[in-house]
């Protein structure tokens, strides 16, 4: 095994379903990324060491996020973007094939902007599909390869990258 990530193929990974990160901010980075999945040992007692190991590990290698320099940081401490990070590790260790996200970029600072969108880009590289929910075009045309904009509900444009420009999409949004 290369690694204590390799070690493990958690129960409900290859089982499909929704998940919405949901935080518990008195708890670690650690613990958020397996809530819900934590690892036991062979008594039933939570392997705290296997999960902060592990968590580092994604942490360091998928989602370089600066400031989250321990597993054990506690996410009411994570800027907002941070907080992104531990998400999207979350998805990239239990091999999740499409990953929502809902207006990511609203709260963060323009280095945390950056460091979401690559980290979507390099998902993207590995054959994880994104739903970008977004009102930032220029955020969306930077990662996207199909846009779809909606108006009260209604779809109005339904487009591929390679067929428009940021300048279409614009106009679409602000007419409709």
């Amino acid at each position: 095994m290369t690694s204590p990530a390799a070690a493990i193929v958690p129960k409900r990974a290859s089982k499909p379903s929704i998940r919405t990160p949901r935080w518990s901010i008195a708890s670690p980075s650690q613990r958020n990324i397996f809530l819900g999945r934590e690892l036991t040992g062979r008594f039933g007692f939570l392997d705290l060491k296997q999960m902060r190991e592990i968590a580092m590990q994604v942490l360091e290698s998928a989602v370089h996020i600066s400031g989250i320099d321990s597993p054990d940081k506690l996410v009411g401490d994570l800027s907002g973007g941070q907080k992104q990070a531990v998400a999207i590790a979350r998805a990239v260790f239990f091999k999740r094939r499409m990953l929502l996200l809902d207006e990511p970029t609203s709260a963060l600072s323009v280095r945390e902007t950056e460091a979401l969108l690559h980290q979507v880009l390099k998902l993207k590289s590995e054959g994880v599909s994104s739903v970008l929910v977004t009102h930032n075009l220029y955020h969306a045309y930077r990662v996207c390869d199909r846009f779809v904009i909606m108006s009260h509900g209604t779809k109005v444009f339904d487009v591929a990258k390679a067929d428009t420009t940021i300048e279409e999409l614009t106009q679409h949004v602000v007419l409709t």
